[in-house]
């Protein structure tokens, strides 16, 4: 009969993060796995959330951040630096960059 190699379950699920994650190696970020899977679970199954739905929530909440961000820096006379033509130009020509 031929000997047959045993490898271990850890290095057949390939031996990183997805192993440590699928094994409970790391417990915390496994139990924030599973909490984050039955949220979503819970929002588009049982209360029947669509997807479009907590897009706009989300925007609309990061919409209510900038604008109280905002309306803080200048009641607390915070100086609100305000972004130029060059920054934008600057910036595109980063993600230009990246994405290419």
């Amino acid at each position: 009969m031929a000997a047959t190699h045993h490898r271990p379950l850890h290095a057949l699920l390939g031996g990183g993060a997805v192993a440590d994650l699928l094994l409970w190696r790391r417990r915390n970020t496994s139990a924030a796995a599973v909490a984050g899977a039955t949220l979503f679970w819970f929002l588009f199954e049982r209360a029947v959330y669509s997807l479009a739905s907590v897009l706009s929530n989300a925007v609309l909440l990061l919409v209510d951040i900038l604008f109280f961000w905002a309306k803080s820096a200048s009641l607390l006379n915070r100086s609100t630096r305000v972004s130029t033509s060059e920054d934008i130009e600057l910036i595109h020509h980063s993600m230009f960059f990246w994405v290419v």
